[in-house]
């Protein structure tokens, strides 16, 4: 992935790389990407196969490793014939042992646990790091690994319990633990909760034995959280890009304008991530009936015109608040994707210039302050999203749209009122979940890890936070699909009272103090209204009249008012596949909702929107 790409072009490569990976993935240390540990922590058919060159590697370093050791007395290396930590003072002769009291000391989470397909990704990302060959460990020991991912055996590994500095060691210890069979470790097999034992048993798989240093290599390293933040960090680019599209829908709903994202704006303050965001609204409004184009000094006015003279920040700062937001993420997939092909082992163990370096890699810092950032890009997009929801229901606001968008009569329909009151409690929960973890350090292991990253705790947060943030898409894209319907609806009905009122001049309730939705959300009351002063009856021209605005609704009911073609390029594509693949039809008051954002949440989550994405942005002029 080239760092100088778009983060448009940056996700929608991932999703072609998901969608393209191989059913064996091979492994050489440089091969993985976040969209190959995406596929892999949801498809559990993927495979991965270690590479002739990565075992011959492997067992050049692993045999550098014991030639020092057989040839060389009194020579000590840290965590082969040491202690660990703060306790690396202690000798040992016996370096087996010292493995097997390694996974002892680091066995000891409890409580919830990860996802196995989490887990998975995490394991795959291990042994792309020991197969670059720099850890010590036998090639026994890595196939071992392998041999288990195949088999889609995946230890139950508590999510609590790692500081993330000298590595991911307690999760890492069961994966350790899983490979040498111990004996009452709960692992799913193909999904199926069980022992380490009998899943070994049925897979054919016979436990390993841990040779002089695979206890540390397996343990000793940031890969556990690299592996679970990989498909988090996929997720939450395609999240970004989902966020723009329903921000250009909200324009649409509100009848904004696209000059807000004119190029001269963004060229008087150019960033990079800015002037991406801007690009992609003009893009995906282009061609849009809903939205103004013309330039707000092209207007004339009269000075009784009482119209907002410009929109409000939620749509005209768009690109200033989303620019940041997208130079963040194109930085975090920068970061992981060296971290994916690097080695966080202690110590470096390197038979090509036959050296053992005493470092700290498994610092993972780096992680801890890139999800941090992430977390905090996902509370800004979350709060546009809010910003938007929030005018767009408001019947003060949201610019003679009915009040909390009912699509039937308001004055016994709430509409969205209730989807509202959640968003609330959405963006409240993220601005809470998004506080940064890497400030809260404590000294540990006897103050020898006196500094560590809590990157594990800081993805933990992440992953809560993208899945309010995905609620509060759903929300949105719910709610927005019925704006735009409204907002098509209003042009409408307004197209046609307006030729009512230049015919009819004199008519009390054309020309009266009514909004347009009155005319065809409370059809019966306004009958009644004109059946006051004309007695019994309408007369020819108001049954006509009334007759053809309820045909516009019923039309917009049944779904066959063709609002697609007065949208954008690109919002047209999510506006269609909310209404036409989903099947979720505009809302009159006709059943509660839940079910209808329970199924955009997971269309979300199961990557159906990555096709819409793919979709909604493929007009695209791409730019550094």
């Amino acid at each position: 992935m080239e760092s100088s790409q778009s983060q448009l072009t940056q996700t929608l490569e991932l999703i072609k790389q998901r969608k393209t990976t191989p059913d064996t993935v091979k492994i050489d240390g440089d091969n993985l990407t976040m969209a190959i540990l995406k596929r892999i922590s949801t498809d559990n058919c993927i495979r991965v196969e270690l590479t002739d060159e990565a075992l011959k590697q492997i067992d050049e370093n692993c045999k550098y490793l014991d030639d020092i050791i057989d040839n060389n007395n009194g020579v000590f290396i840290y965590g082969l014939n040491t202690g660990f930590g703060g306790s690396a003072d202690v000798r040992a002769n016996n370096a087996s042992e010292i493995q097997d009291a390694l996974l002892r000391l680091l066995n000891v989470g409890f409580g919830r646990t990860f996802a196995p397909g989490s887990v998975k990704s995490a394991m795959v990302v291990r042994v792309n790091s020991l197969s670059k060959a720099y850890s010590g460990v036998s090639s026994s020991f890595a196939q071992s690994l392998a041999d288990v991912i195949n088999s889609n055996i995946v230890p139950a590994v508590p999510i609590r319990g790692s500081i993330s500095a000298s590595g991911d060691l307690i999760p890492l210890s069961y994966v350790a633990a899983t490979l040498i069979g111990r004996e009452d470790l709960k692992v799913y097999h193909n999904g199926q909760e069980t022992t380490c034992p009998v899943a070994l048993s049925k897979a054919g798989i016979t436990p390993a034995k841990m040779l002089r240093r695979d206890g540390l290599a397996m343990v000793n390293g940031t890969s556990f959280t690299v592996g679970v933040a990989a498909p988090l960090l996929y997720d939450t680019n395609i999240a970004c890009l989902l966020a723009q599209a329903c921000t250009g829908l909200a324009v649409e709903g509100l009848n904004g304008t696209t000059e807000s994202f004119h190029h001269v704006i963004q060229d008087c303050l150019p960033h990079i991530g800015q002037r991406e965001v801007a690009r992609n609204l003009r893009q995906i409004l282009s061609g849009s009936k809903l939205a103004k184009h013309s330039l707000d000094i092209n207007k004339m006015e009269s000075l009784s015109t009482h119209r907002l003279k410009q929109d409000r920040y939620s749509l005209r700062s768009a690109s200033q608040w989303l620019g940041p937001v997208i130079e963040t993420m194109r930085e975090a997939n920068r970061k992981l994707e060296i971290e994916l092909r690097g080695v966080s082992d202690n110590p470096i163990i390197d038979h090509r210039t036959k050296s053992i370096l005493n470092g700290a890699n498994f610092q993972g810092e780096t992680l801890s302050l890139t999800l941090d950032h992430i977390r905090q890009s996902i509370g800004v997009c979350g709060k546009i999203l809010f910003a938007q929801f929030s005018e767009l229901v408001n019947v003060n606001l949201n610019f003679d749209l009915p009040p909390n968008l009912s699509g039937c009569d308001f004055h016994t329909d709430f509409g969205y009122k209730g989807a509202d009151i959640a968003m609330a409690a959405y963006m409240s929960e993220l601005g809470h979940v998004v506080n940064p973890m890497s400030n809260h350090v404590l000294s540990a292991e006897m103050h020898n890890q006196s500094v560590n990253s809590l990157a594990l705790i800081s993805y933990r947060l992440t992953a809560d936070a993208l899945e309010i943030f995905q609620m509060m898409l759903a929300n949105h894209i719910n709610m927005v699909v019925q704006a735009v319907d409204l907002r098509h609806l209003q042009f409408t009905v307004t197209e046609k009272l307006q030729k009512l009122k230049e015919q009819y001049k004199q008519h009390p309730v054309f020309n009266g103090n009514h909004h347009w939705y009155e005319f065809i959300f409370c059809r019966d009351r306004m009958v009644e209204t004109m059946l006051s002063m004309n007695g019994t009856k309408l007369n020819g021209v108001e049954m006509v009249a009334m007759n053809e605005l309820n045909g516009i609704y019923v039309d917009m009911k049944e779904g066959k008012a063709n609002v697609a073609d007065s949208l954008g390029l690109g919002t047209r594509r999510l506006y269609k596949f909310v209404r036409e693949s989903l099947g979720i039809p505009f809302y009159c008051g006709q059943c509660p909702m839940d079910g209808w954002l329970q199924k955009i949440f997971t269309a979300i989550q199961d990557g159906r929107i990555d096709d819409v994405i793919t979709d909604v942005f493929a007009e695209r002029n791409d730019f550094c």
